[in-house]
């Protein structure tokens, strides 16, 4: 490669010529094992009539219908291999509820459908009511309107991400965890 040579750049002179494709197409031309390589009519005939009459190793052949069955329970609900103990449908169901719907609405309507962090107007599918205490541990406060907060999809990832970083730290995380304890959560 030539010195200062960054790869392709729009507007820019390719790295390989003319003349360069040329050479390839010629070293390719004649190997069977190169892409796009066509092999000839008469070739094509032969091996059709060496196959007529020949099964392929599935042709015709279906599983019995116990036998999808049971391969079907042995990979599903606990059989499978990330199965958390069925938490995922309460989650599901909980989320999916009037009453979640309700509260994530309420949350929306104080805060002006606005994140609180970066002020953008959210649209519905960039906006989020993030819980401050969270929804998996304080199940009493899963549904008051003031363990809720709006933002946007980029807050709220980087909300995220500082809370694992912070989280990481002993000190950090022991403080946290003592007000959790002390606060009944």
């Amino acid at each position: 490669m030539p010195k200062g040579y960054k790869g392709f750049q729009r507007g820019h002179e390719t790295f390989i010529t003319v003349d360069g494709y040329k050479r390839i197409a010629q070293k390719l031309l004649g190997n069977q094992n190169a892409l796009g390589f066509v092999p000839s009519i008469a070739t094509r005939l032969k091996r059709s009539a060496s196959m007529k009459g020949k099964n392929t190793w599935m042709r015709g052949r279906h599983p019995a219908p116990e036998a999808i069955r049971k391969s079907v329970e042995k990979r599903s609900g606990s059989g499978h291999w990330n199965w958390k103990g069925g938490i995922s449908p309460l989650n599901y169901e909980i989320r999916q509820s009037k009453e979640y719907i309700t509260w994530r609405h309420a949350v929306y309507r104080r805060d002006a459908w606005q994140c609180v962090v970066c002020g953008v107007k959210c649209g519905a599918h960039n906006i989020i009511a993030h819980h401050f205490l969270p929804f998996s541990e304080c199940k009493q406060y899963r549904l008051d309107t003031r363990n809720g907060i709006t933002l946007c999809r980029s807050c709220h990832y980087r909300l995220h991400h500082l809370m694992n970083k912070l989280l990481a730290v002993p000190e950090i995380r022991n403080l946290v965890l003592s007000y959790r304890n002390d606060s009944g959560a």
